[in-house]
């Protein structure tokens, strides 16, 4: 926000940038809400992500987005594993971890 604000309420992101607390509390939410599960600095050219710690206050008050955001962690970090298949049925959201095939040797 362009609006001068005490120092009390300004946090450091970690990337030299300072926020108010209400202007990150709105930005995580409309990231979250657009599905974004990793938040990042809202200051034009950077890309350092906001802090899990950053990102639960802001959404402490919001007991549906806090949800949201979980899932969206949860399917980010289950999106990199190459064993995991979804049930192909609408609506189904179980997956199935599938143990890679043991190399068998042969003895000649």
């Amino acid at each position: 926000c362009d609006e001068q604000k005490a120092s009390s309420l300004m946090i450091p992101l970690g990337c030299r940038q300072w926020i108010c607390r209400i202007c990150l509390r709105r930005w995580v939410r409309v990231q979250v809400d657009a599905g974004v599960a990793d938040v990042r600095c809202p200051f034009p050219g950077c890309s350092h992500v906001v802090t899990e710690a950053q990102v639960l206050a802001a959404l402490w008050k919001s007991p549906q987005l806090r949800s949201r955001w979980d899932t969206l962690k949860l399917e980010a970090a289950l999106s990199g594993m190459s064993q995991l298949f979804r049930c192909p049925t609408a609506g189904c959201e179980n997956a199935v971890l599938i143990a890679p095939p043991k190399s068998s040797t042969t003895l000649a």
